[in-house]
């Protein structure tokens, strides 16, 4: 299992329910990366406070065989 954590400290935002309401409000950059990790079979977690930054967490299973 592979973990990537990225966080700022910028202006932040209000977090949304869910994908669809995303979209409706026209945020395609978050549902998109949404996807992607769906799609990929990764965890992704998307923390925000107004204010005070956001941290973007992605977790992945096990590696490929790769080179071995």
């Amino acid at each position: 299992t592979s973990a990537l954590d990225i966080a700022d400290d910028g202006r932040g935002f209000q977090p949304m329910a869910d994908e669809s309401e995303l979209v409706r409000n026209g945020h395609w950059g978050i549902a998109g990366m949404q996807e992607r990790a769906r799609e990929s079979g990764a965890s992704l977690v998307i923390e925000s406070t107004p204010g005070a930054g956001t941290t973007v967490s992605a977790t992945f299973g096990d590696a490929p065989d790769v080179g071995r």
